[in-house]
């Protein structure tokens, strides 16, 4: 028999990836829609997210008003505060995709600029992870995730690693969308702290001759220091927001991606990359879990990382290490992703 699950997401989430606006939403839409041509006892339990209130209360109000003890599990698929009163005999499953704001604290640095972050910073992430560490099982999209949990006390027994996965429009032909007589440098994901920019354009900076950095992502709290930190120099491009329906062009438009994170869950931009045929260079003292760094060029330093630069311009990205590097990407699927996860029912259940 199979287990009726309830999947807790906001609304929106189950829609489309196409209106995603993190890596997260990405996550949330390409598990259902998976896991609905493994199963169809999975339903999505979506919350109408009021402006007002925020995903995390709105999601939290919800629990305590429906009634999950028809499901045998629910299954919140992130850290919302999620306290359900009528589940019954219902397992809880929640999916942890990281925990940097517990465990790299230069994280909440750019998340304290209104009253909105700090009820998000002090309020929501706490309830979150209280009712998180609360649930029977877990779910870690890493190994880094999983150490990370079991060092806040929780079983290890009980969690479960399953990793994300890369949508197949990665897995299309390479198209040559590059310049040429420019050396591309890209960048694809968000613009905090954490994400540490100043580290590729520190490296930018060292490199001398026919070279383009192009960032691609929103420009929130970083904004301001960023463009300050950038104004005198030439061949810097702020590209906005990479639309989810265009990301493939845009890697494919690279020559290289630099991705020095000081922290990750699991970091799907890297595997993107790589599935496109693009040599990655992360931070070598960066958090990111072995499964995605597996065949990342690490840099020690911005002028490490522009050595790199320009030994993969002058001699070129060996082409045996490159295609290792797209096999392996492109062996992240959702489909895995999602067959995995159906396991995980499975086996909570017996």
């Amino acid at each position: 028999m199979n287990p009726k699950v309830a999947l807790i997401e906001a609304k929106a989430s189950f829609r489309d990836y196409k209106v995603a606006k993190t890596q997260f939403y990405v996550y949330v839409y390409n598990l259902y829609k998976n896991l609905i041509k493994l199963d169809r006892y999975i339903e999505p339990i979506g919350i109408d997210v009021s402006a007002r209130l925020g995903k995390g209360f709105s999601i939290m109000l919800d629990s305590f008003n429906r009634d999950f003890s028809k499901y045998d599990i629910v299954h919140n698929l992130d850290l919302n505060p999620f306290f359900p009163i009528r589940r019954g005999n219902a397992l809880i499953i929640n999916t942890v995709h990281d925990l940097a704001f517990v465990f790299d604290k230069r994280s909440n640095e750019d998340v304290k600029h209104s009253i909105k972050d700090l009820i998000w910073l002090n309020v929501v992430t706490k309830l979150g992870l209280k009712s998180t560490l609360s649930a029977d099982y877990l779910i870690a999209v890493s190994t880094l995730t999983k150490e990370d949990l079991i060092k806040l006390g929780y079983d290890k027994d009980k969690i479960f690693v399953v990793n994300h996965g890369v949508d197949k429009r990665y897995f299309s032909k390479i198209k040559n969308g590059k310049e040429k007589n420019k050396f591309v440098i890209g960048y694809v994901g968000a613009l905090r702290t954490r994400k540490n920019p100043e580290f590729f354009i520190n490296a930018f900076k060292k490199l001398k001759g026919n070279y383009e950095l192009q960032i691609w992502g929103k420009l929130g709290y970083e904004r301001d220091r960023l463009v300050r930190l950038t104004s005198d120099i030439k061949n810097i491009k702020f590209k906005g927001f990479a639309p989810e329906d265009k990301k493939v062009e845009i890697y494919d438009s690279f020559n290289v991606f630099v991705f020095p994170s000081l922290y990750e869950g699991f970091g799907i931009p890297i595997i993107e990359a790589q599935a496109r045929g693009l040599p990655v260079i992360i931070y070598k003292y960066g958090k990111i879990p072995k499964e995605v760094r597996k065949y990342c060029f690490e840099a020690e330093s911005p002028e490490h990382m522009a050595q790199i630069i320009e030994n993969l311009k002058e001699n070129g990205y060996n082409e045996k290490e490159r295609k290792k590097a797209i096999e392996y990407a492109r062996s992240f699927t959702w489909e895995k992703t999602a067959r995995e996860t159906l396991n995980v029912y499975k086996k909570v259940l017996k």
